[in-house]
């Protein structure tokens, strides 16, 4: 800076005018789960009648009275010669119950199967065009969103600063 024919150079100054937002459109996917039927799962009893056959087996004691001189009495009465008479040793009863088996097994579950669907959608995306005129010409600029990506500071037309939220 001693050196007299060294310029100073002051700083640039520059005032922002407005920020403009560039907006693309992406592809949101909602799955809408929608009941379609549904379905009840029960156990129903169906009675039958059924006929069960059982044989059943009685002792008894079987007293005859042979022909001669002896007489044979039971329980207070005579028996006549060659008379029969039976006492009961033992008789067998059906005691009949029912008992519920497993007869079948019945798997039920749920099973989820997913499908893939493709579909396709038109997506729009802003970029921005610089108009410069060039003499008499017009010429057009694109200007990518990554080359505005660098300002940090938001103005609204309005001249607020902040995110502009719709």
């Amino acid at each position: 800076m001693d050196d007299p024919t060294e310029q100073q150079l002051l700083p640039e100054r520059r005032e922002s005018v407005g920020i403009l937002e560039l907006r693309e459109e992406r592809a949101v996917v909602q799955t809408i789960r929608e009941l379609t039927g549904t379905v009840q799962v029960r156990r129903e009893r169906r009675v039958s009648q059924e006929t069960v056959t059982v044989n059943l087996e009685r002792e008894v004691l079987v007293i005859t009275a042979a022909p001669g001189d002896v007489r044979v009495e039971v329980n207070g009465e005579a028996l006549e010669p060659a008379q029969e008479y039976e006492l009961l040793v033992y008789e067998e009863r059906a005691q009949i119950s029912v008992v519920p088996y497993v007869s079948e097994r019945v798997e039920v579950f749920k099973q989820t199967r997913t499908e893939v669907v493709s579909q396709e959608i038109t997506l729009a995306r802003e970029v921005l065009v610089v108009d410069q005129k060039e003499g008499d010409a017009l010429a057009q600029t694109p200007v990518t969103p990554e080359q505005v990506a660098g300002q940090s500071q938001e103005t609204r037309p309005n001249g607020t600063r902040g995110p502009d939220r719709e």
